[in-house]
């Protein structure tokens, strides 16, 4: 067996101790557990070095762009020379001239656990790291006959949720904004996000050229860049100034300033073609500055503010003195036949935090009307009244008020809370009908759970899923589980965000049961949940005793109401009762990102992921007969 001193011969001989400062061995103490390290290495060619602790040396192998994150993810990994026990610690430039010459950055270090070794060699381990934590496996593959090209592979994590972002837009005006601003320079250069992913770059708003160097100006293999493509003296530069998703990890709902201070060690400050957009505190002088340079202006951003795709923020003001006022043609009368609905205050600014207009709500129910309509039909619904757009007073409208056009139908019902006195519910069967409730007033949409026709006997059972002192990513795991049980009885069932903080799982059942029947079954769902997994779930109806994912069973009644799906809800941003597909409620979820644009994007690519809730006639006798 090789001593020490020769496996590092091979590492000796490429270096010169008295040019590098990189360390040559001198045989520290064995560490209680075996160590890892991964660098950056920023060398003729960008990429990550893996080292092993093992037998008094660090076996290493060079990963091209960056490690495998997904299950099953493979990058070639070429094995190099073992290296010293120091080098776990080592960080520095190494000379022109020498062995690696260029920039060396400690990515993660922590220990390390062998689950399995085969007879060729190949290794199946655990890292246990701050950055890095899961199992992978370094096989010696040979790749094209080579004996150094072994292939790396993620074995267990989780699929990243893609996430497509539209840049978040300022509002413009002429002077500075009052208050406390941080303020950038004003590109005059087009918008552009940035993926990285495993260390491949996707953007295809960037340049080629300026794609090709964003792997080496940045200093991790997986993150999400919002930034401008701007022609600075006859060069092309990309200025980066927000960081969307880091590691994996959601930012949009950070605060500005928490998001710069993650993005800001990020870049490389050596590479000159992707830069950092300083930000200025001086909103005058460098509003001055950038008028002797020929920019049109500077952009001041809300340290506090969070980032809404596609949303035109007020939190972000484009201070363009020289810009025209926009102007406003959306039309103020909407006609089919001899109907009519007159629209007013389209201009008025309903979130303030986004930018977010009436107009803009009632342009979002009428494109996103063909899905949306069907789910509201011969339903009794509910008008929730905003006398002034999401942040004023709201009052309950059963009965159709006397504003109301007579072409809109109504349903009458007796209501149990007047005493069996006759209400006339209204029926949104059509656009007009839609936007006419927009118009009054409505930003979400209260149905019933029932039709008309038989309002008694509803469409689907209501699993409302809410955390209690717990992190949203506990609902998700909660809602995976109650689709896990009602997979196992033989129930199909569909999963939505609610718009606010947690999920609705509706279970679509033939008409032939009442509200009481349904509302058992619920609750004895629940009950099977909560005896399953007390730790996460719970039906404790008193808030101050309730932890954990509260299962609310209760709105199993007839007259409750339920905020439709797609459905604006008056909360900041705003955010959208979104339909999901079940593969996509991972961990790392962020409701707040299901914006009105973001849903008619989901929608012109996916349809309605709730049409089978409106078609699926399930009987719950054999589903009981399972639970039993």
């Amino acid at each position: 067996m090789q001593g020490v001193d020769e496996k590092l011969d091979e590492y000796r001989r490429k270096r010169d101790r008295r040019r590098t400062s990189e360390p040559f061995g001198s045989r520290p103490g064995k560490a209680t557990s075996p160590r890892f390290v991964v660098q950056r290495h920023s060398a003729r060619r960008l990429h990550y070095d893996l080292r092993l602790e093992r037998d008094g040396v660090l076996l290493s192998w060079a990963v091209p762009k960056g490690l495998p994150v997904e299950p099953g993810s493979r990058r070639r990994a070429i094995h190099t020379e073992d290296h010293p026990l120091e080098y776990v610690h080592f960080e520095g430039v190494i000379p022109e001239g020498q062995y690696g010459a260029g920039v060396m950055d400690v990515y993660d270090t922590g220990t390390w656990e062998l689950l399995d070794e085969s007879s060729s060699g190949s290794l199946t381990f655990r890292l246990r790291g701050e950055r890095l934590r899961g199992t992978y496996t370094l096989a010696s593959a040979r790749l094209e006959g080579k004996e150094q090209n072994w292939l790396l592979i993620r074995r267990d994590g989780q699929e990243r949720l893609r996430r497509d972002y539209e840049p978040m837009q300022p509002t413009v005006r002429a002077d500075l904004p009052g208050g406390e601003w941080l303020y950038e320079v004003a590109w005059n250069g087009e918008r552009a996000v940035a993926r990285l992913h495993e260390g491949d770059v996707d953007a295809p708003a960037l340049p080629e050229m300026i794609a090709k160097r964003l792997g080496r100006a940045v200093r991790v293999f997986d993150c999400v860049l919002d930034g401008e493509v701007s022609d600075v003296e006859g060069e092309q530069h990309y200025y980066v100034y927000d960081v969307l998703e880091l590691e994996g990890e959601p930012l949009l709902s950070r605060p500005l300033a928490e998001r710069r201070a993650l993005l800001e060690p990020l870049l490389d400050q050596t590479e000159r073609t992707v830069r950092l957009s300083e930000t200025f505190e001086d909103g005058e002088q460098l509003l001055e500055l950038a008028h002797a340079r020929g920019l049109a202006g500077i952009v001041a951003k809300d340290p506090g503010s969070r980032y809404v795709p596609g949303a035109r923020s007020a939190e972000w003001v484009a201070v363009l003195p020289d810009a025209e006022p926009a102007v406003d043609r959306r039309q103020t009368e909407l006609r089919k036949g001899k109907r009519r609905v007159r629209l007013t205050r389209l201009d008025y600014i309903w979130w303030p935090e986004t930018g977010v207009r009436k107009g803009d709500l009632i342009d979002y129910y009428r494109a996103v009307a063909p899905v949306l309509l069907p789910h509201l039909r011969r339903r009794p619904f509910t008008l929730k009244r905003h006398l002034n757009g999401p942040n004023a007073p709201f009052e309950w409208v059963k009965d159709a008020p006397p504003e109301m056009p007579d072409w809109i139908p109504t349903c009458p019902l007796p209501a149990k809370s007047r005493a069996g006195e006759t209400v006339n519910y209204p029926v949104v069967d059509d656009e007009l009908a839609l936007v006419w409730m927009v118009e009054y007033g409505c930003i979400d949409l209260h149905l019933w759970y029932s039709r008309c026709d038989r309002a008694g006997r509803p469409d689907y059972v209501l699993f409302d899923l809410d955390p209690a002192h717990v992190p949203f990513e506990r609902v998700v795991e909660a809602a995976r589980l109650l689709h896990e049980l009602l997979r196992a009885i033989g129930l199909d069932a569909f999963v939505r965000t609610s718009g606010g903080e947690g999920l609705h799982v509706q279970v679509p059942v033939a008409r032939r049961y009442g509200y009481a029947e349904t509302r058992e079954f619920a609750e004895l769902i629940a009950g099977a949940l909560v005896r399953l997994r007390p730790d996460l779930v719970t039906t404790e109806r008193n808030l101050k005793r309730r932890r954990g994912v509260f299962l609310d069973t209760k709105m199993n009644g007839e007259g409750m109401t339920i905020a439709s799906v797609y459905s604006v809800r008056p909360l900041p941003g705003p955010p959208v009762a979104t339909p999901l597909a079940w593969e996509e409620l991972e961990r790392d979820l962020e409701p707040a990102e299901f914006t009105m644009r973001r849903v008619l994007d989901r929608v012109a690519e996916h349809g309605d992921l709730h049409a089978g809730l409106l078609s699926s006639q399930q009987r719950l006798e054999p589903a009981l007969a399972r639970v039993s």
